[in-house]
């Protein structure tokens, strides 16, 4: 008989992303695809997918489609186990789930901390501070904070109603820190001790030592 290729699924094309199948040259538009598919069709994977999934949109800009996978309420979803009066991850997206105190989707929280509010290590052992925020619109403001072996790292961030970004940023003794500045909300005003080393795509980066640092952007500080 002949075989019969179906439609592609999220996870068939979620999971070469992570782990470097992907042709090179030709990661965006698969990123793409899958940003198209979350938009029409919702959150249609499972656990294994779901991992990946929100660090895959943030990082290839679709932050906004991330976040509305992140807080929607209809199944399936984490917020549907909410919306049912659950406080705890369950091990399916069904609400007949066999376990209902379970870590499987637990990398909501991860992407909270690492892509929501940008914080995530740029070395092993947070030796290399780096802060990359994926911004989505409506949202006002997110911050994070890690006890690292070096001291208190942390990133926090607020979008004032003129589309102004604060950028506030803590990088712990003996480390360096790497900060990814959006640039869509105008020019930056880089506090001092923040040296701008290049321009990435919708970010200009910088590099830090230890301390506090506060850029604004559209606008003086």
């Amino acid at each position: 008989g002949k075989g019969a290729a179906g439609p592609a699924t999220q996870v068939q094309n979620i999971l070469p992303l992570p782990f470097g199948m992907v042709p090179a040259g030709r990661e965006q538009g698969v990123a793409d695809t899958i940003a198209r598919d979350v938009d029409k069709q919702g959150l249609r994977t499972g656990v294994y997918g779901a991992r990946y999934l929100l660090e895959i949109l943030s990082d290839y800009g679709h932050a906004n489609i991330a976040y509305r996978v992140a807080t929607r309420t209809d199944e399936p979803s984490w917020g549907w186990w909410i919306e049912n009066g659950h406080s705890t991850m369950f091990e399916t997206w069904s609400l007949n789930s066999r376990s209902r105190d379970h870590h499987y989707f637990a990398s909501i929280a991860d992407w909270m901390r690492q892509r929501l509010a940008g914080l995530r290590p740029g070395a092993p052992g947070y030796k290399v501070v780096l802060v990359k925020p994926a911004i989505p619109d409506g949202l006002a403001s997110a911050e994070t904070a890690m006890e690292t072996v070096h001291g208190r790292a942390f990133s926090g961030w607020q979008v004032a109603s003129r589309s102004k970004l604060t950028l506030t940023v803590d990088v712990p003794p003996n480390t360096t820190g790497e900060i990814w500045v959006p640039t869509r909300f105008g020019g930056i005003a880089a506090p001092s001790g923040a040296q701008a080393v290049r321009s990435e795509r919708d970010y200009a980066v910088y590099r830090t030592g230890p301390g506090r640092f506060i850029f604004n952007t559209g606008g003086t500080p």
